[in-house]
């Protein structure tokens, strides 16, 4: 599975309001710079994360993005189902009925991708995933 670049960048945004989460909304020109990305693109993965229930936004020269709710309480199944829309599927395949068996193999390596990404995306949280970058950078006493 290959993970885009704007869910990639979606992860990095998120653990950045995560960081700044409590205090005054984060502009996209700030996000920008600190994702290293253009702040057009920002804006187009701010339109995705908008839509779902993680993001908030205000307008205003003080105004910008921040996170709905707690970074404890956001599981990245969410967040990833957030950027993706979906978890990885496999299509359908057409063929003939004496292939029925393996198209039903599919859905067995279907049903076990599945549980294997998000059971264990569902009990980490983006708060989880923001201390675990901190620490792996030397950074584990700052606090979320």
């Amino acid at each position: 599975m290959k993970v885009s670049s704007r869910t990639q960048f979606g992860f990095q945004i998120l653990c950045y309001l995560a960081l700044r989460y409590g205090g005054a909304p984060v502009q996209g020109s700030e996000l920008a710079t600190v994702t290293g990305t253009t702040e057009k693109y920002i804006g187009q993965i701010m339109l995705t994360l908008r839509a779902s229930p993680l993001v908030l936004s205000s307008r205003g020269a003080q105004g910008g993005y921040y996170l709905a709710r707690h970074p404890a309480s956001i599981s990245l199944y969410e967040t990833l189902l957030a950027l993706e829309g979906e978890l990885p599927q496999f299509e359908p395949l057409s063929g003939f009925a004496s292939q029925e068996f393996l198209n039903n193999s599919l859905k067995v390596m279907q049903s076990l991708l599945t549980a294997s990404l998000a059971n264990p995306l569902k009990a980490h949280t983006l708060e989880d995933l923001v201390r675990q970058g901190q620490q792996a950078s030397g950074f584990g006493d700052w606090v979320i």
